[in-house]
């Protein structure tokens, strides 16, 4: 919204020059340069395109272009420095800790911007393109980009006006091209610059005067589709795993903190389990830094370790004993979580009638020292209930994706169905 209003107040600005307006533009500039840099560039490179393109409009008719020129480059130049500015500072406190010191731009600039490997590959644009058009326009909405491309190459006269062409274009060219992996690996960085898709796609199609009701019908579906489609692969998306976690953590009180230690870094479960987190990358448990970041966080209020992966595991272990979490639960091989007191009490429920109703199919395991024997049971056929069920310590839970972890049988075997 920052970066939106941003260029809003630039337009006006090169309309009608004034200090006031000038300074407020750079203003918002630099708000959201400061909020978040990415959008800002995108937006900043729509700026660009537009003060470029009324400064070669005004040399062609003879007119002065100092005021414009110096304009621009202060409008763009000034939250360019804040953004450089802010992430200079903010590398410094990274810098200083130890869990964080391979987290400074620098560290991260493959990661933001991308190789040329990426930038070359039409497979990786392929799929980039149609993932960023189905967040965007949904899925019925993509057959507006047909009409508008036919529109566009009609005739000069049925096209849009120059500058907003030319903002558009350059704005869907600059995110992808410049933070490219950013774009590839996240697919929300596309709404940065679906508003330039729609702008671009609305004003080609509507330079086109004809058939009023065709361009009305493929808005309002557009609207409807991009609705429905987002908010049904929202509600459809879950993760076992990640729930089971969050729902296993979610009773602690308030006021405790959850590490998550692994690659698998997952916003979700702090967010449905509504609880604090820090959550860190594979870590070697020999690493002296690790090990003193741990030690640093004694007597801090951790109420549970988590980790998803059995490559993670040892590192988790090692924090879990000197933050002082000795019990373990298990959901299943290397998904683990360490608190200072057992699970299992806060996980029951009544029993579920379960074994001896469905068919069963056994997959058994067994993980290091402490953690027994495991197994799991995955219900199937006419009547089964949804789920899987998790064999721990002589208890049969079920993993529910609305309820989360619950005790179905105690004592239980595959030999006989247990109380």
């Amino acid at each position: 919204l920052l970066a939106l209003l941003n260029l809003w107040l630039f337009v006006r600005w090169l309309l009608r020059p004034g200090l006031v307006l000038l300074l407020a533009t750079i203003t918002l500039g630099c708000a959201a340069a400061l909020t978040k840099v990415t959008t800002w560039a995108v937006f900043a490179a729509a700026v660009l395109a537009i003060g470029a393109w009324s400064i070669i409009s005004a040399r062609r008719h003879g007119r002065s272009t100092a005021d414009a020129l110096i304009g621009l480059v202060l409008i763009l130049g000034i939250p360019l420095a804040c953004g450089v500015w802010w992430a200079s500072w903010s590398d410094g406190i990274k810098a200083a800790g130890d869990l964080t010191s391979e987290l400074t731009s620098g560290s991260l600039a493959q990661w933001n911007f991308g190789t040329l490997e990426q930038r070359l590959s039409p497979a990786q644009w392929g799929r980039y393109a149609l993932r960023s058009g189905l967040l965007i326009l949904g899925p019925l909405g993509l057959i507006s980009v047909g009409p508008a491309v036919f529109s566009f190459f009609r005739g000069r006269r049925r096209r849009p006006p120059l500058p907003v062409l030319a903002a558009s274009l350059t704005a869907l060219a600059a995110g992808p091209l410049v933070f490219t992996n950013l774009h590839f690996v996240h697919d929300y960085y596309a709404l940065a610059i679906g508003i330039f898709i729609i702008v671009l796609l609305a004003s080609t199609l509507f330079a086109q005067k004809t058939r009023p009701w065709l361009l009305a019908a493929i808005v309002i579906s557009s609207l409807a589709t991009t609705g429905f489609y987002i908010a049904a692969k929202q509600a459809n998306y879950t993760d076992p795993l990640s729930d089971g976690l969050a729902r296993t953590v979610a009773g602690l009180p308030d006021d405790r903190t959850i590490v998550v230690i692994g690659s698998y870094l997952d916003a979700r479960i702090p967010y449905k389990a509504q609880k604090k987190a820090l959550q860190t990358r594979i870590i070697d448990p020999s690493d002296p830094m690790f090990r003193d970041a741990i030690t640093s966080m004694k007597g801090s209020k951790v109420g549970a370790i988590l980790t998803r992966s059995a490559a993670d595991f040892p590192a988790a272990r090692m924090a879990a004993a000197r933050l002082g979490l000795p019990s373990r639960f298990d959901l299943s091989p290397g998904v683990s979580v360490w608190t200072t007191t057992a699970l299992g009490a806060s996980l029951e429920l009544e029993p579920l009638d379960l074994v001896g109703e469905v068919d069963r199919r056994m997959i058994g395991f067994s993980s290091d020292e402490q953690a027994g024997q495991f197994g799991l049971l995955m219900p199937s056929g006419p009547g089964a209930a949804p789920g899987i069920g998790l064999i721990r310590g002589g208890n049969l839970y079920l993993f529910d994706l609305k309820r989360g972890f619950r005790v179905v049988h105690r004592r239980w075997s595959p030999e006989g169905r247990g109380e």
